[in-house]
């Protein structure tokens, strides 16, 4: 994508809203943690920071700072502008209110919509003052509507926008990558295969082992989002269904008692068994291409599952 081809705006009430929900966030953390930490104090004298932590009061104020500051330094490397609301006149928000246009709704949930509302007519005035497109990228049904409603063009992720952008701009080349990805899905499926099976596997729901794994069934989209075009590189995102078997044992929840005298827990019987799992997520792939040889092409793949772990369930009903 051409630099600066795109310019990335904010108003000042989405900046707003963000860091609202970052201490509310934070306030939400720090109270699980306080409501668990009783029975996690023990872990506080651990000489492993990561393991003495889990024992520890969470300082508010310290994080919801840290946090902050990472997104203000996202807005200045981003290098977004933020649009003021000062001159947005209270009317035509109002008018929406009581005439029930969106982002306003009949729910009461969706009666208290003002800063989105104000938002909108932001982003819409800045267009008309400008004369030019605007486009909203929003994962929230409401918004989205209102905002198209307002005559302003709208992309659920970042990912469908910088696809949409590079097959306009650098139709060619995205064309060329497409096809590239195409022709060699069956080396890209290789390449997922190769990397599960370093991946980590691990049991939820009870204490127990996971002895191997691997892939039943693996698909991934024909037609993926091109994210990023470089002069001889390109970034796709693909959506990977996959489904693994793994085995696993763990004590079994029906042959254990805890001793309260003498404060230990006998196991009288491991369950082991076979367990499938299926899961999805989005996967980056890098395609490195030759602008003189176009039969010319290799691959690398990010991280499977986002870099978490994958997880297993055993059958057994807790």
């Amino acid at each position: 994508m051409k630099s600066d081809r795109v310019r990335l705006f904010l108003t000042s009430i989405t900046v707003r809203e963000v860091k609202r929900h970052i201490r509310k966030k934070v306030k939400e953390a720090s109270n699980t943690i306080d409501k668990f930490r009783k029975d996690l104090r023990i872990l506080a004298n651990s000489a492993n920071i990561g393991v003495s932590s889990r024992g520890q009061r969470l300082e508010e104020k310290a994080v919801v700072e840290e946090l902050t500051a990472q997104f203000d330094e996202f807005i200045k490397q981003s290098r977004a502008e933020i649009l003021e609301c000062d001159d947005i006149n209270p009317e035509l928000v109002f008018s929406k209110y009581f005439e029930v246009k969106l982002p306003f709704e009949e729910r009461e949930e969706k009666r208290r919509e003002f800063p989105d509302a104000f938002a909108i007519e932001v982003l819409k005035a800045y267009a008309s003052q400008k004369s030019s497109s605007m486009t909203c990228i929003s994962g929230d049904k409401g918004f989205s509507g209102a905002a198209k409603a307002a005559g302003l063009s709208i992309f659920n992720t970042v990912e469908e926008f910088l696809d949409s952008e590079n097959r306009e701009w650098d139709a060619k080349v995205t064309e060329h990558v497409t096809e590239l990805y195409r022709q060699n899905v069956e080396v890209i499926k290789r390449a997922i295969e190769k990397q599960f099976a370093d991946a980590s596997v691990s049991l939820s729901d009870v204490d127990g082992e996971v002895e191997e794994s691997e892939i039943r069934d693996l698909a991934i989209d024909d037609d993926p989002l091109v994210l990023r075009i470089d002069r001889d590189s390109a970034i796709v995102e693909t959506q990977v269904e996959l489904t693994f078997r793994a085995r696993i044992s763990y004590d079994d929840p029906g042959a254990t008692v805890y001793d309260k005298e003498d404060g230990r827990t006998y196991v009288f019987n491991t369950i082991n068994e076979k367990v499938e799992q299926s899961t999805e997520f989005p996967l980056e792939v890098t395609v490195h291409f030759d602008p003189s040889d176009e039969s010319w092409c290799d691959f690398d793949i990010g991280r499977l599952n986002e870099g978490q772990d994958f997880e297993v369930s055993p059958r057994y009903e807790m």
